[in-house]
């Protein structure tokens, strides 16, 4: 076994790591970690120590009436994992911010985790997680459950909405870049071939595209739309009355290719 650090595993349960989530990150086990915690004299938390007293909003997603709740559960849709009694969602740190508003907007008084890269080539993360039963429940109406990579769908909700939702799963699950050899923007979406079926559907409707088939990659499926005009028509469609709910750096992608499109 190799050495642990144990001043980086007494950090994290300080920060509010579970032992759990603590053992797998070293791939250690429960009780060694709880050993280290011992030796050092840190008292163990319980389980409502962890969680339960914490305020939010148990009733935020009962129902999606607001650009903010579609947004957020397209993000979890994406990157989301959720069981009978919890549900976290991890970005990159340079994206924590988004983290915060999603906090804030559930009223939660819990701390971001902060995960540092295990290489030096890695990111680190930054985890938001929110024990609540009563939340687990509303968002298992929308498709987001355990294993829901195998089973996620285009949930039911306001069509006004639909914008902000696909933007939280392009947040989430989706990419945008240059393509080198044609100097031009790529749109692309990876996840359940059930919910990009229907997003694809939305897109062609609302933005008068092609019906572009999807090609499985492993255990997932993708695709793929190119063309600058034809993703200005997405981005447009994307971030109209979007306020401040979309991650900076892949607005801020499209936007440069955008405005180079104007001066030309």
């Amino acid at each position: 076994m190799k050495k642990i650090n144990v001043k980086e595993v007494i950090d994290l349960y300080i920060k509010n790591f579970s032992g759990n989530e603590i053992s797998k990150i070293f791939n250690i086990s429960n009780t060694y970690v709880y050993t280290i915690l011992k030796n050092n004299n840190i008292t163990r938390r319980s389980h409502k120590e962890n969680s339960t007293k914490l305020n939010k909003d148990e009733n935020y997603f009962e129902t999606i009436d607001s650009k903010d709740k579609a947004y957020f559960l397209g993000l979890l849709m994406a990157d989301g994992s959720v069981d009978e009694r919890k549900f976290y969602i991890s970005l990159q740190s340079i994206d924590e911010y988004i983290l915060y508003k999603f906090k804030n907007y559930l009223k939660y008084d819990g701390n971001i985790k902060k995960q540092k890269p295990h290489k030096a080539t890695y990111s680190g993360q930054s985890i938001l997680q929110v024990y609540s039963i009563k939340i687990c429940k509303d968002l298992s109406k929308y498709g987001i459950v355990q294993n829901k990579a195998f089973i996620t769908y285009f949930p039911n909700i306001p069509e006004k909405f639909h914008s902000h939702f696909i933007r939280g799963v392009f947040d989430g699950d989706g990419c945008v870049r240059i393509d080198k050899r044609s100097n031009s923007l790529c749109f692309g979406l990876t996840g359940n071939n059930k919910l990009l079926e229907k997003i694809q559907e939305i897109l062609k409707e609302e933005c008068n595209l092609l019906f572009m088939k999807t090609k499985k990659i492993n255990n997932s499926y993708t695709f793929e739309y190119s063309g600058n005009k034809i993703c200005k028509k997405i981005y447009e469609y994307l971030y109209k009355d979007c306020e401040d709910l979309y991650l900076t750096r892949k607005k801020e992608k499209f936007d440069s290719v955008l405005d180079k499109l104007k001066t030309n």
